[in-house]
């Protein structure tokens, strides 16, 4: 892709001076000033440091660590955004090794928590991120070191850490250090990276110069073929996959023409025309290993229809199909750690003007083909994904605006069905759009929204009652918001999709707002006021017990909530339940670690299969190949745990927390209650469009050993449960209840 020469050569200067062993002493003075906040200009903090939101962290000469001051970070649930953070960022161009980030952190009190974090980007987007998770701070803390280690990804560019902070009250941060493979770094490569960061995607950053505000039938006709061809010929095309050709400047620079032709035959002739242009595709050898064990086979059949495409143009592409290149590394698409689609130097035109129709089309285009290729589960779409590409053009073309744009990607990226599916970029623009939100908490229950929770009991709030069930807000009945929300709302199941639209809402403009309940069969208008700061992101809402990681309930039962497990600890978790009468796995929650196999093993007695995957095959894009999953192998017999097991689920159990429960439904007494998971199974494969949006898909499918999928359905309890609104409205767990009646039966007791 071409760069600016001023950029790279930028680049290569910062990367010498982080090579550069900072030992002189006037560099450690000055790095310790900055990062200990001992040095600092007219606004207070250093330029160095990134804030977020502006004004949330602050010099403070009250409570430093070492020396006169520290950062400090406030936060009130009229703060703005969900979360503060204080940050740098720095080159790590063609690095490779460890980021060690250390800091002192102390907190006064807090409800929520605060982290350590760093963040590698690359060329297209975030390639990693780590954070502490459950070593974090989440309440009153005094002074403590912290430190972060993470390996450095081959394809970043650059590295963001620092310090966020999620919830209310007071955190403070001092002696701040990143080391880069044991090299501490140098202010002056901070400094000159923020003073002459750029964004200078490519020759095309200040824009496409294609503006149209509607498409003929014909043009729609053609420019889907023409996307369809320009995608096969990314990722099969030896002079493309070798990353000789700019192929978003390819795709603009044709636009136009496309845009232009006036018959099929016309069309035909010309892109058979334009494949010869782009370089000779020479007989393989060797050729592309044909796959034993395939799940998802490639589509090919449309490069043979000639009644479409003219005997001409389909030799074409047959000949460059046949002769395919080998090998797994290509220009803009390799394998991820866990063999997942990672797409490479994909730009991310961040500064395009919403007016330009050439990039709305490119982003189409480029998430059109990312998911014909490389998405596991594409045979699972309802959707026809032809109709998607034609009606997503029409939609991009047709906006009036940039959030009309962005609604348009929302659509496209809904229909592909897939809770992970969600354009994370702009969350902000779904309906109902606002800054500030009514500090209780939604859940559908028994079909409807109702309030399960009332997030702080201020005078505002005091007309809510846990139970209400919302029927209106601002005048407008929920079915109607329902309607609006639905389509833009990505999920693979209507249990996920019904969380993700409870967090929102409520959600709306600062200030008074009149909300209609019914509670106890009668129907109310309540005046509430919406505030700044409200946290609800879903996932972020685990419904298990409060308290401790492994606790004892009543009738000697074991219990383990996912949400906080370490595995430094599980020998301790295995001790604590070793002589209880049962278990009860808790993954209504994200897990904070990995630990199927760490905690499976203290109850199987042989090797346990509980998954299969399939992974892309990157010599034959588009086609899907059977893995087996390791199993989980057993500890020795006399160390072995024999209780019964139950596993609780429901629409907060996705990804990680979904591959988990499945080992876990594989040990032996097992059974699942809950309801349906988020049906989102699988390592993400993260998408940078055009625009600065980014958005993630599962990358990996992910299947039960008898090859039955679990992508949409999720997981499906042996027990179905799910809340009543009279058993929020007591403060009850029905699930857990009923995962102990379940196991009772297994024990025999009355």
């Amino acid at each position: 892709m071409t760069r600016n020469i001023i950029t790279i050569l930028l680049f290569a200067a910062l990367l010498t001076q982080l090579r550069c062993i900072a030992g002189a002493d006037t560099n450690n003075s000055t790095r310790q000033q900055v990062f200990g906040f001992e040095s600092h200009g007219i606004d207070g903090l250093h330029e160095i440091w990134d804030v977020m939101p502006n004004g949330a962290a602050k010099l403070d000469l009250q409570h430093p660590f070492e020396g006169k001051v520290a950062a400090r970070m406030e936060r009130s649930l009229e703060s703005d955004g969900d979360f503060s953070t204080i940050g740098f960022r720095v080159p790590i161009h063609k690095l490779e090794g460890q980021i060690t980030v250390r800091a002192a952190v102390k907190a006064d009190p807090i409800s929520g928590m605060a982290s350590l974090w760093a963040r590698q980007d690359g060329a297209a987007g975030r390639v990693a991120y780590g954070n502490l998770r459950e070593k974090s701070i989440r309440s009153d803390q005094n002074w403590t070191l912290h430190e972060l280690i993470m390996e450095i990804d081959p394809a970043a560019t650059s590295v963001s850490v620092g310090v966020f902070f999620a919830g209310t009250g007071r955190v403070f941060v001092d002696n701040f250090e990143l080391l880069l493979n044991g090299e501490e770094v140098d202010v002056a490569a901070v400094s000159t990276l923020k003073a002459s960061d750029s964004d200078s995607d490519s020759d095309y950053a200040s824009g496409s110069n294609v503006t149209i505000s509607t498409l003929s039938s014909a043009q729609t006709r053609n420019l889907s073929l023409f996307i369809k061809i320009w995608g096969f010929l990314k990722y099969h095309h030896p002079t493309i996959t070798g990353g000789e050709i700019d192929w978003d400047a390819e795709f603009l620079n044709s636009l136009p023409t496309v845009l232009s032709f006036q018959s099929p035959q016309e069309r035909n002739e010309w892109l058979s025309a334009w494949i010869d242009q782009i370089g000779e595709v020479n007989a393989c050898d060797p050729c592309a290993a044909a796959s034993t064990d395939v799940a998802l086979h490639s589509e090919t059949a449309w490069l043979s229809d000639e009644t479409e495409l003219g005997s001409t143009l389909t030799a074409r592409l047959r000949h460059v199909h046949t002769n395919r290149p080998t090998g797994s590394a290509q220009h803009y698409v390799k394998p991820g750690p866990s063999g997942q689609a990672e797409f490479a130097n994909e730009a991310a035109f961040s500064r395009l003007e919403h007016t330009d129709s050439g990039f709305r089309m490119l982003a189409v285009a480029r998430y059109w083909i990312m998911i014909q290729y490389w998405f596991p589960y594409r045979d699972l779409i309802e959707a026809d994904w032809d109709m998607v590409l034609t009606q997503a053009l029409t939609d991009v073309v047709e906006s009036q605006n940039e959030v009309d744009f962005q609604h348009a990607m929302f659509r496209m990226i809904a229909s592909v069905e897939d809770s992970h599916a969600k354009l994370n970029s702009h969350l902000s623009v779904l309906p109902p759009i606002g800054t500030c939100d009514l500090p209780i908490h939604l859940r559908f229950v028994e079909h409807a929204p109702t309030v399960v929770e009332l997030q702080d009991r201020m005078p505002s709030m005091s007309e809510f009652s846990v139970g209400d069930v919302i029927q209106k807000i601002d005048s407008k009945v929920v079915s109607e918001l329902l309607d609006e929300m639905r389509p833009l709302y990505a999920a693979s199941n209507t249990a996920a999709q019904n969380r993700d639209i409870a967090a929102n809402l409520t959600r709306g403009p600062c200030g008074p707002a009149q909300i209609t309940v019914e509670r106890d069969g009668n129907t109310l208008t309540l005046s509430s006021q919406r505030i700044a700061g409200v946290a609800k992101n879903a996932l972020s809402l685990p419904r298990d017990l409060p308290g401790d990681t492994v606790q004892i309930l009543d009738g000697n039962i074991g219990y383990i909530k996912l949400s906080s497990v370490s595995r430094e600890e599980i020998a301790e978790y295995a001790t604590s339940i070793r002589s209880t009468d049962g278990l009860v796995l808790d993954l209504r929650n994200y897990p904070g670690d990995y630990t199927p196999y760490l905690i499976g093993q203290w109850f199987v007695e042989t090797p346990t299969q509980f998954a299969m995957v399939t992974l892309p095959n990157f010599e034959t894009p588009g086609e899907f190949v059977w893995q087996d999953v390791p199993p989980i192998p057993p500890v020795n017999s006399e160390d072995r745990i024999k209780v019964p097991i139950a596993i609780l689920v429901d629409d907060v159990t996705q990804s990680s927390a979904e591959f988990t429960a499945m080992a876990f439904r594989a040990l032996p007494n097992s059974i699942v209650v809950g309801s349906q998971t988020a049906g989102a199974d699988g390592n993400i494969s993260r998408i940078t469009l055009p625009g600065n949006l980014s958005t993630t898909i599962s990358g990996i499918g992910v299947f039960y050993p008898n090859r039955q999928p679990t992508q949409k359905i999720g997981i499906v309890p042996d027990l179905y449960v799910e809340p009543s609104r009279d058993g929020i409205i007591d403060g009850r767990d029905e699930v857990l209840e009923a995962a102990l009646d379940a196991l009772a039966d297994f024990t025999g007791d009355d």
